[in-house]
Parts: structure tokens; sequence; C-alpha cells
């Protein structure tokens, strides 16, 4: 409200204010009748038009102050200013190096300066004062610390003796802000310092969240936040005891917020909080049994911070709907803030789309656990027996409608688990497990335009011999699918999901177990595709199957399709004659090895000269094939296709 009167800003006001203190000071230290000054008035003008509480009297308030101890305070600080001033201190005979002494004091103040530097005094048992030693006690020279001469000029400071402790400030990028939890902490805290009650409010759960919602607390309210690792600190004893004093002297001071980082082990983390001046915000950790009685618990709220809701609210509905939004959330496991920062680049036209923009922010770093396969077989090429291609267009199906059944419909909000696509893909050797997981991912790519990545799984470098490193190695290739939308492919995937043992004859077979069972959760709560192939489908442990919603058996292909396979699996760029594939597909090789064979021919072909794959190069890669694979060689048919 406008009463009328020109306010003066408070860094000036404040500025004014200290000076006028000084120069009273100084007057006392010469021993001048400080009356014609008027001193007293001239103050009582700038308080009247300034907002707020000078350096001086909020610390005079808040460490309990007295008029002599504020005189105290102000003549010893005089040693810390310009020459101008500080000088005034040399011309009185009981200054010791320039600064205050306790007989100094005394000669300005009287008996009563004694009483305000004694060891339980605020001035000296808070530490503002330090008292020099050794030498006579009255000749002593007296500081003031740093914080509280860096405070006199509107500065805030911390003690260098615990301010390496201090952390960075979290990063609003990482997790954003909770506006509603941001205006009840804020009526908490402020109520706290006005009013006492709760000194410690504790939030064990959903850290991030307020962490960054502190942030925009302390903006709102000027109030600094301090983040302090609780674990950084010292053991208790003597060093400890000494930071703390600091530490509470700092934040008296400048009334910082203290905010402790606390881990598991740090169970003493209420007493490191009490020593500390209220209130204090307690981030992890737990608080020792018998000491809650002044510690309020922050609940974080549920929030709709998905990828979809945020591009919702960003791009509208229709335009989300266009950027083919639902079907990116789905894909991508993207933070809030990563799906804003895909938001902006596809805004400020730095992505072609959401789906290149949030694939960017996926980070794809499966590491060496995984190669990505960047040429992926394709949907046309697939030869399948009708039932097989019926459950492979039903999966593309299912990916296709994800979002509309598990948003849409519920099914996410009823559990977490189960709504990916695990599938197991089993039978012989070459029968098209591999090509056909690559295939439905292509079809994914090609239907949607989604940049779905299909990694191959090296399950042998997932097996450890170590305990519990197996674990940890599954637990990072699935967070890493999760948050880029990958697709992960396990193939010979009976080396990883084998039958458990029910004997658990000693520990390997008891953390064997164990591990086994961290991989079933693991594949039963992967939001995306991980697709399992085995030809040891006998290996594979029965109670994995009700965790695959497909799981599909490839057959050895019957006559008409290895017509169909040999016709298919030759490029239309290679030359050739006209080939025989009513014989060739009365032989019985799989899909894999007939692709090997054609490989095999065209090399033959192109190493002896000729500018065409005939016959005879293919009978003669079909009986390197047949040694290969140790079957007895049909002669009399191979020596009819070569007629």
């Amino acid at each position: 409200m406008d009463d009328g009167v020109r306010h003066i800003p408070w860094p000036e006001a404040n500025a004014e204010l200290t000076k006028l203190a000084l120069k009273r000071a100084a007057c006392l230290v010469l021993g001048e009748d400080t009356e014609p000054f008027h001193f007293d008035r001239q103050q009582d003008v700038i308080r009247a038009r300034m907002r707020g509480q000078s350096v001086l009297a909020q610390m005079a308030a808040r460490f309990g102050l007295d008029a002599i101890a504020t005189d105290v305070l102000a003549i010893v600080a005089l040693s810390d200013q310009t020459p101008k001033l500080s000088a005034t201190l040399d011309e009185n005979q009981y200054s010791v190096e320039g600064r205050a002494t306790p007989a100094l004091l005394q000669d300005c103040l009287g008996e009563d300066a004694l009483t305000a530097i004694s060891p339980a005094a605020p001035l000296v048992q808070s530490g503002l004062l330090h008292i020099g030693d050794g030498g006579r006690r009255f000749d002593r020279p007296i500081t003031l610390c740093m914080p509280a001469l860096e405070a006199l000029d509107g500065r805030i400071a911390f003690d260098p003796a615990w301010s390496d402790l201090i952390q960075p400030q979290p990063e609003m990028t990482t997790q954003a802000p909770d506006e509603g939890l941001a205006l009840t902490l804020r009526r908490a805290l402020l109520a706290a310092r006005q009013v006492g009650g709760a000194r410690v409010f504790h939030a064990p759960d959903g850290i991030p969240r307020v962490a960054a919602t502190l942030a925009i607390i302390s903006e709102a309210l000027d109030w600094p936040m301090v983040h302090i690792s609780v674990s950084d600190l010292p053991d208790a004893g003597p060093e400890r005891a000494t930071l703390l004093k600091y530490m509470r002297r700092d934040f008296i001071l400048t009334g910082a917020l203290p905010v402790l980082h606390v881990e598991d082990r740090d169970m003493a983390v209420a007493t490191v909080a009490r020593a500390l001046p209220g209130p204090v915000v307690m981030l992890g950790g737990a608080i020792e049994a018998g000491t809650a009685a002044d510690v309020a618990t922050i609940h974080a709220p549920e929030q709709n911070h998905t990828p979809l809701a945020i591009w919702t609210e960003l791009f509208g509905e229709d335009q989300a709907e266009s950027f083919c939004a639902p079907d990116v959330a789905e894909t991508f496991n993207l933070s809030p803030a990563r799906a804003r920062r895909a938001a902006r680049s596809v805004q400020f036209g730095l992505a072609p789309d959401l789906w290149q923009a949030a694939r960017v922010q996926a980070r794809e770093d499966i590491g060496a656990l995984a190669q990505k396969l960047d040429r992926l077989c394709q949907w046309d090429d697939l030869v399948l027996p009708h039932a097989q291609s019926e459950a492979l267009e039903q999966m593309a199906q299912f990916l296709m409608n994800r979002h509309k059944v598990n948003a849409g419909w519920g099914f996410g909000r009823k559990s977490a688990r189960g709504l990916g696509m695990a599938a197991l893909f089993y039978g012989d050797s070459g029968t098209g497990k591999t090509s056909a997981a690559e295939a439905l991912v292509g079809r994914m790519r090609d239907q949607q335009g989604a940049p779905i990545s299909l990694y191959r799984v090296n399950t042998a470098a997932l097996v450890s011999k170590y305990i519990g490193e197996t674990s940890k190695n599954f637990a990072r290739i699935f967070e890493a699918g999760r948050a880029s939308g990958a697709a992960l492919l396990f193939d010979e995937a009976e080396g990883l999901f084998g039958k458990r043992s029910s004997q658990n004859r000693d520990s390997i077979d008891k953390h064997a177990n164990a591990e086994l069972g961290f991989l079933l959760q693991c594949l039963e709560s992967y939001p995306g595709i991980a697709i399992l192939t085995t030809n040891m489908r006998q290996a594979i442990d029965s109670a994995f199957f009700r965790r695959f919603r497909f799981a599909i058996e490839f057959p050895f292909p019957d006559r008409a399709d290895r017509k169909a396979i040999w016709q298919r699996v030759i490029p239309p760029q290679m030359p050739c004659d006209a080939l025989d594939f009513e014989g060739l597909s009365a032989l019985p090789l799989s899909g894999g090895s007939i692709r090997s064979t054609v490989l095999n021919a065209a090399f033959m072909a192109a190493g002896d000269g000729t500018d065409r794959v005939t016959m005879r190069h293919v009978t003669q890669a079909l009986r390197l094939e047949f040694a290969k694979l140790e079957k007895a060689l049909p002669e009399r048919m191979l020596a009819g296709l070569e007629q």
C-alpha cells in the first residue's frame, strides 16, 4: 500500500544505517561526545523509510543482543573497515594490533562491556566474536567472524571452516517442481520460523521433486537454501561440534534454510538437525527412534507428469495426436524434464518429429551388454506357416494399440506389470526366430514411423560367476531399454532362463534361484518389447511361460515353405540361371541353411570369374552345408539337380 512516503531501497538503507553505527562506534573509541551527531535521530528517519530491518537489527534480534552487545559488535568491526574508520582504533591506547581488546571495550562502554564478551554471552557463545588466546586477558585482540563482516555489507557468506561442505543447488531440469507442494511447504516453513512447532521437515520419498520444489520456494521467499550431505561431516567429536557451532551461527546470521541430504547409514541426522536453527529440511534417510516429536513428514503427492500429459499440455490435444504423442509416450519412458526438452526441440525445429526428439532424449546407452541391429529382416521376406504368421500379426496389432488399451481403457492403472510385450520364439536352429523378431520391429518402424531400435543382448556377457553381478547386468539392460524404448532380443535365452533348482542344496543354488526370480520380475515389468529365442524349449522353466504374452513355436519348414524361402532369399540384383526351386525344396534344410547356401553359391560364382550363379554353384554350396550340419549327403538328389 502506498503511504505517501518515498521508501529507500533496502540495500541503500542498510548501508546508511551500518555506516552511522560504525561512525558512532568510532566516536566511542575516540572518547568523543556522540550527541552533536544526532545518530539516533538519523537512524530513526532511515528506518521509517525502509522495508525490513537492517543487518545490525537482525543480528540483535536473532542472537539476543542488547544495546551494549550491539555497540561491542560495531566497535570490534571497525578494525576491518576502511582505513579512515579502522585508524580510530590505533588512536586508543588499549588497542592491540589495530584491534579492539577487552580493555578498550571497558574503556569505551564501561563494565557492562566485559559481561557482553563473557564466555556465556551470546556474542562469544554463538561464535560471532573470537577473543585471541595467550597473553594477558585484557590485551587479547578481538575479531568479528567473516560471515558477520560480509553481512554488514549486505552480502551472504559462510565460514570457510565448513563452506566446502555445501553442495550445488539441484538443477531444475532434472525434476519438475510441484506447485501444490510448494504452496503447502512454504506455509509450513514460514509458520515454523515465525511461531515454532516442527523443527525438522523430513522427505523420505520423492526427494528430487521436493528438492526442485524447495528451489522455487527459495526464490519466492528470498531465502537462501544451503544443501549439505550429512555423510560429509566429520565423525562425532570435537571437530564436528565446532563445525556445527559455526554452521548454526551462519544459518542464524543469514537466515538460510539448511537442507540435509541423508543416506540410510547417517543415523545421527536428528542430532545434527537439532544443532542447527529450525526449520531444517531433511531429504532421505531415517529418523532415530524416540526423537520424532518435532519432526513433520513431507508427503510428495502423486503427479500426472507423464510425457503424454506434458505433450498434450504443450502442443494441445489435436497437435499432440498429429505428432503421434500417445505412441511415442508408450515407447519412450522419459522423465518430465526430458519430455519437455523433446517438445522444445520439435517446437523450435531442431528435430523433424517427436519420435526423433524423444529418441535423442532417451540417450540409448546399453553398452557392451548388447549390440544394436541396424539392418532388419523385412516383413515380406518371412516365410512361415499360417498359424505362426497369424501370431506375429497379433503381436503387431498389440504394439499398434498399446496406448488405447493401457491408457485409454485403464489397464495401465490396474497394474504396472504385464503392460509390455514379452514373447518367446522357440524352434530348431535356422527356422526364422531371429528374422521374425527383426521383421516385427521393422514393421513397427514402417507403420508408425517409430525409430524403435532393436538390440541383440549378449547373453554370455550377462551371466557372471560372481554372486549378484548377473542381476546387476540384467537390471542395466532393462533400465537402458526402458529409457530408450528399445526392443530387446535375447538369442539363445536358455542360458539365462533355465530351469530353477528345487533342491537348494547350497548357497549357489539359492543365489541362482534368487537371480532367476529377479530376471522374471524384470521381464514381467518391462513396458517395451522383449523377445527371447531358443532352440531348446525343454530347457526353459515352465514358470516363465505365464510371463510371456506370446509363445510361438517355429517349426521346421515343409516343402512348400522351403520353396518359397529359396525364391525369396535370392536378392533381385543377383544374376543367375533359372534355378530348379521345385527340386531344391525337396532337400531337408531350414531357412537359415538355405540362406547360407545361396550366399556361398554367390561367392563361388564371383570367385571363379563367371557372371551368373548356376545350379552347379548351388550344388557345390549344398555339399558344404550338409557337411557343416553333419547330415547325410543326398548325392543322388544333388546329381539330379546338376543335370
